[in-house]
């Protein structure tokens, strides 16, 4: 099948226009000529897949575990342009690596998580990838512009299993908790964390199956101050009924048996909350894609997060 076509179905929605799709093809082919261009101009002949990405094995490991669909990913990477600007570095081995979730939804850049499927766990990767399969036609500040080619490296540390995930967000609870002398949590047998700030209405009505709980909450991440998602204003509190089956996990948990005025704050593993959501690199890109209407997914993957709530109402 033509690569172009393949990367219309992924990229293009139903509602595009005949004349959309051609543009979209032709800047697919001026990228893919200005790779070409790049590798004659340097001497380089990479490995090309089916979907235009292009890429070196720049360090092998014959006996790691092929990566496959489905895999969680440690990673460290670098991302710049093939110009050489850099847009974000994370190759210090010391730390934890990043984690994201091999399949659908995946990474942004796409191509990070597309090129995962050619390396064994261990492995370090140089990625060519032309910008329809990096941040496109997006533009943040001086760091990334329009039409940007890449040029990534990426080293495949590590793939853990659900397992291990669980027993990183908890240690990582735990040192939160330690380091900020944080009193009063108590660990469930589901594995979040809670205090209960405020008990509420004494003789109140305690939330339970089926009555709809009105909030004021916020979340965040452990290591971010300003919240990812919040409802502030009583007049349009956040409402949740008990036993409905799109509550996010940790919800039911955390509001059942509670009364009007209750307050309460949870540190929350990602399992119990949203789980694999796409990964982001740079961090610091994900809030301005949100509010750009890029991208809906407020949290990143396999991470704990903080959610306060009031209780405003129980009906």
């Amino acid at each position: 099948m033509n690569k172009y076509f393949i990367i219309l179905l992924l990229t293009i929605s139903i509602s595009c226009s005949q004349e959309d799709n051609e543009i979209l093809n032709e800047d697919m082919q001026r990228d893919d000529r200005n790779l070409q261009e790049f590798f004659a101009q340097n001497s380089i002949n990479p490995n090309e897949t089916s979907l235009g990405i292009f890429y070196e094995k720049i360090e092998s490991n014959d006996l790691g575990n092929q990566i496959v669909s489905g895999d969680i990913l440690g990673i460290y990477y670098e991302i710049s342009t093939l110009e050489g600007r850099l847009i974000d570095s994370y190759l210090d081995e010391s730390r934890s690596p990043r984690l994201f979730y091999h399949g659908e939804g995946g990474t942004i850049p796409r191509a990070i998580n597309f090129v995962s499927s050619f390396a064994k766990e261990g492995e370090t990767l140089i990625l060519y990838a032309p910008s329809y399969l990096g941040y496109g036609d997006y533009n943040f500040q001086q760091l990334i512009q329009p039409e940007d080619n890449l040029k990534i490296q990426i080293k495949f540390k590590k793939i853990f299993n659900e397992l291990e995930i669980q027993e990183i967000e908890d240690q990582n609870i735990l040192d939160y908790i330690a380091s900020n002398n944080l009193q009063g949590f108590e660990k469930s047998d589901s594995g979040l964390y809670l205090r209960k700030i405020r008990e509420g209405e004494t003789n109140g009505q305690k939330a339970e199956e089926g009555n709809i709980v009105r909030i004021t909450y916020s979340i965040s991440h452990l290591d971010e101050a300003q919240p990812v998602a919040q409802v502030n204003s009583e007049s349009n509190a956040f409402q949740v009924t008990i036993g409905s089956d799109t509550n996010v996990p940790f919800i039911e948990e955390v509001l059942k048996d509670l009364s009007k005025d209750a307050e309460l704050r949870a540190i929350v593993p990602s399992y119990l909350a949203f789980g694999a959501t796409t990964q982001v690199f740079p961090f610091e890109i994900r809030r301005d894609l949100i509010q750009s209407g890029r991208l809906s997914q407020t949290v990143r993957p396999f991470e704990p997060l903080i959610f306060q709530a009031k209780v405003i109402e129980i009906r």
